[in-house]
């Protein structure tokens, strides 16, 4: 198809900046809990250790990689808008060039070709765009139910009747 065809690569190395972007605010969760648990064993013992330093290392990373993993995301998400909007473009210049001028005649058949000249690329990339998001909050998701859930089942139930409200619309 448009977005696959020729674009795989792009395709594969957004879903995965998408999936490694998902993880984001649980590392950074995460690394804050690490700290904070090594502040406090720190300060009953009155011994920094090298688990400290580690914590503090991985607090920096996690608050570092984000930054990089947008910018580079934005980057290749550039590209892509370039190469789908490119091969859109050249698909409908061949299709119009295919039709016979009864069809440019037909005052309704000229709007739709100006709507899809004017829109068609927009809302492609827009509809591929909300796809990764769509991917991105899957992900979150199945991330938080799987560590909610490891502490109580029923809020992995109670998140679902939470999402499902905006699957829906």
């Amino acid at each position: 198809g448009l977005v696959w065809g020729g674009n795989s690569s792009l395709v594969v190395l957004l879903l995965t900046l998408t999936v490694l972007i998902a993880f984001v605010p649980f590392g950074i969760s995460g690394s804050r809990a690490i700290l904070i648990d090594e502040l406090l064993s720190a300060s009953k013992s009155g011994v920094f250790t090298n688990k400290l330093l580690w914590a503090v290392v991985f607090l920096l990373a996690s608050s570092f990689i984000p930054s990089v993993l947008y910018t580079f995301q934005r980057y290749v998400g550039k590209i892509f808008w370039y190469v789908t909007q490119t091969k859109f473009e050249m698909s409908a210049i061949a299709k119009r060039a295919e039709l016979d001028i009864a069809t440019y005649e037909d005052p309704a058949q000229n709007n739709l070709l100006t709507r899809v000249r004017e829109n068609g690329v927009w809302r492609l990339q827009n509809f591929i765009d909300r796809q990764f998001y769509l991917i991105q909050d899957l992900v979150q998701f199945l991330v938080a139910a799987i560590i909610l859930g490891s502490f109580a089942w029923w809020v992995i139930l109670v998140m679902l009747i939470g999402v499902l409200p905006e699957l829906l619309i």
